[in-house]
């Protein structure tokens, strides 16, 4: 049994659970191990599945779990191997899968065989909405940034100059509907500084036990944690591979704003939130949007297509259709659909570009692609 103080700031046992600052839910993993009698042992493998939209997850003979539901299935260790089934609802396809964060593309079925339950790995399901025609996106928020024209870069943040700043993975692949980790979210707005702001800030030192000396996030986790825009979920735990919530990431964003916002809250669902003051200044600011109900979905984990199109609002980095990008571009292959959501937003935070505003100042037109930035110099300082 878990008890925690409601009111309390914030509550974690390391490597265990951890509770949001200010909130009284939380998320707990907790297993057991019983020991036969005259030796041995025997053990039950605990499979953590999100689905992520309209669509069912089974797992043979062990459980179900429901569209937008988190389960976690308790597969008997008798068991071998169990085959999970992937079941869209009518009108929605298997967008992706993934097991521990690592694609294993869309599949309608997966084997998890023992040498993989024994970890407690956590397998999610991605269910989109079947295209009519066009566009896609399914259940996530699409953040179009063609609704409304977002306010001035902050001052700390370099909107001048287009490089890149998101890479691709080891797999060649960017994976646009990959939740996004809190060290990852540190890094991409530690390389948009401006280059003065990163020198006089930089640093390689912080309080948190879980942020290593040669971790490849320590400097940028520590430069941004000196400059107060990002916190980690104590004061010694910053919780790197964690998934970042919305809530987070738009509180991160509107740090680098000077301004704060009084009024009524503008989504349905952050009242009383922690982070509602700078969820509302965010979205007045134009840098983010919320889904169609009214709602912002605070404690939904973020993906990386939903990042960088809100990144790329805050800096005013924004082509207009696919005809402003430039032939000469990387494409990586999970991002090669022209008509995906995300298409344009991932291009722009993955090439390093030239480029010239339209006459209305807003939407850009590349014209020409530039070498990658070296990030790898930030590694460490010594």
């Amino acid at each position: 049994m878990i008890e925690w103080d409601a009111n309390a700031s914030t509550f974690g046992v390391p490597g265990l659970c951890y509770f949001a600052e200010g909130s009284n839910v939380g998320y707990a993993s907790i297993a057991a191990v019983f020991e036969k009698e005259g030796g041995g042992h025997t053990n039950d493998y605990y499979v953590t599945v999100i689905v992520d939209g309209k669509g069912k997850v089974k797992a043979e003979d062990c459980g179900t779990v429901g569209s937008n539901e988190t389960e976690v299935i308790i597969i008997p260790d008798v068991e071998n191997s169990v085959k999970f089934t992937m079941e869209p609802a009518d009108g929605w396809k298997v967008d992706d899968v993934l097991v521990d964060g690592k694609s294993v593309g869309d599949v309608d079925s997966y084997v998890l065989k023992d040498d993989v339950m024994l970890e407690g790995p956590v397998l999610k399901v991605i269910f989109e909405k079947k295209s009519s025609g066009g566009g896609g996106g399914g259940s996530h928020d699409k953040d179009d940034d063609k609704d409304k024209t977002p306010a001035k870069t902050p001052d700390a943040l370099n909107g001048e100059d287009h490089f890149d700043y998101i890479v691709g993975d080891a797999d060649g692949r960017v994976h646009p509907e990959r939740n996004i980790t809190r060290a990852e979210v540190a890094s991409i707005f530690f390389r948009l500084l401006k280059d003065d702001v990163r020198s006089e800030n930089l640093t390689d030192q912080n309080t948190f036990t879980d942020v290593s000396a040669d971790a490849w996030y320590n400097v940028a986790v520590s430069t941004m944690s000196d400059m107060d825009i990002v916190f980690g979920r104590t004061d010694y735990q910053f919780d790197p591979d964690a998934y970042i919530t919305r809530a987070e990431f738009a509180a991160i964003a509107a740090r680098f704003d000077s301004g704060s916002y009084s009024g009524d809250d503008l989504f349905t669902d952050i009242e009383g939130h922690w982070a509602a003051d700078q969820i509302s200044r965010a979205a007045e600011k134009g840098w983010i949007t919320g889904y169609p109900d009214g709602t912002f979905g605070p404690n939904r984990y973020i993906t990386r297509a939903e990042a960088v199109t809100m990144i790329n609002r805050v800096l005013n980095r924004m082509p207009k259709d696919k005809d402003a990008l430039h032939e000469d571009m990387k494409v990586f292959v999970d991002n090669a659909d022209t008509n995906a959501w995300y298409y344009l937003a991932i291009q722009e935070a993955t090439n390093s570009h030239e480029y010239k505003k339209d006459k209305d100042g807003v939407y850009e037109t590349w014209t020409d692609v530039l070498p990658a930035r070296d990030w790898a110099q930030y590694l460490k300082l010594n």
